[in-house]
């Protein structure tokens, strides 16, 4: 009998490692350096020579929420106003 733990014999009698399904897809597609980003803009430059009129009103509704959810003045300085005083909480606790 073998003593290596890692082949398998099956019941044919073939003898299989047990790494066998643990191999990474030879078929898989990397590209090295590529963001996030960049996949978007390319599937955006796609989108604009097949669907200009999708691309359109996809970039005019992400405008229009952008515009709506914008914070006003006096929500950027309450914001800004809580965070410095976090802040402060946490250094006089560390003190």
């Amino acid at each position: 009998m073998d003593t290596d733990a890692s082949l398998r014999t099956g019941a044919d009698g073939s003898t299989s490692s047990s790494t066998d399904g643990l191999k990474a897809p030879e078929n898989t597609i990397t590209f090295p350096g590529q963001r996030s980003w960049e996949y978007v803009e390319e599937v955006v430059n796609m989108l604009k020579t097949a669907f200009p009129l999708l691309i359109l009103s996809m970039e005019t509704t992400v405008d229009q929420i952008s515009h709506r959810f914008k914070a006003t003045q006096e929500e950027e300085i309450y914001r800004l106003i809580c965070m410095l005083l976090q802040e402060a909480m946490q250094v006089c606790q560390l003190v």
